[in-house]
């Protein structure tokens, strides 16, 4: 299998020793390519909300300011056969680089223009506090993986 993994953080803390774990395991059932992305280094500009991938419909292609960042992302999820996104706890809610990533891929999410190829896609998200948080971390990323 193919599987993209987005780090919600660049910091090798609980959330990283805890996707190792699920990495292990998934290559200990089958032998898998994991695609790895680690925010902010992968994805280091906010979206600015130029809307270029609505108007031109390519979704975080050439016409995105971003594209040197968005387009090797969106090209290893779409080979992906599954996505991990993984975030720590930070202020009881998503780190603020899963926001920034969640917002440069609105463009393909079901109400905008969703793309085909994500249909079949399996995600699984990964969060880890050291106190709580847990659901409103969770929640936003599971709304707009839907």
């Amino acid at each position: 299998m193919k599987i993209s993994i987005i780090h919600g953080s660049q910091r090798n803390g609980n959330t990283e020793k805890t996707i190792e774990i699920v990495k292990e395991k998934l290559n200990s059932l089958d032998d898998n390519d994991f695609f790895d992305f680690y925010l902010p280094k992968d994805l280091p500009m906010f979206c600015c909300g130029c809307f270029k991938c609505m108007d031109k419909g390519n979704y975080g292609g050439e016409h995105c300011p971003h594209s040197k960042y968005t387009h090797p992302i969106l090209e290893a999820m779409k080979l992906s056969d599954g996505i991990i996104v993984t975030s720590p706890v930070y202020s009881m809610a998503e780190s603020g680089q899963v926001k920034a990533f969640l917002d440069h891929f609105a463009c393909i999410f079901m109400c905008h223009k969703p793309l085909q190829e994500m249909f079949s896609k399996t995600a699984f998200i990964i969060s880890t506090t050291a106190g709580a948080g847990i659901k409103y971390t969770l929640k936003p990323i599971e709304r707009s993986l839907r």
